[in-house]
């Protein structure tokens, strides 16, 4: 369920069509970045712990937030 070939792929597709939608940089953007260079280090078949997974959830929820806001 946390494993880096179900995660990795959502996570850049996340990435990409924000960068589509804006080109500015919104709050916690780099956090997305951030999990995504994790997520590449980790091989295939690794998960997440589960604090780990709490952790991305938490700071995706707030890239969210932050990308909302700056479209208005």
């Amino acid at each position: 369920m946390y494993s880096k070939d179900s995660l990795h792929p959502l996570l850049s597709e996340v990435i990409q069509s924000v960068n589509k939608v804006t080109d500015r940089d919104f709050e916690d953007r780099g956090k997305i970045i951030q999990w995504l260079i994790t997520l590449n280090q980790m091989r295939a078949t690794e998960e997440l712990s589960e604090q780990q997974a709490r952790e991305a959830s938490f700071e995706i929820e707030g890239a969210y937030h932050g990308f909302k806001a700056t479209l208005g």
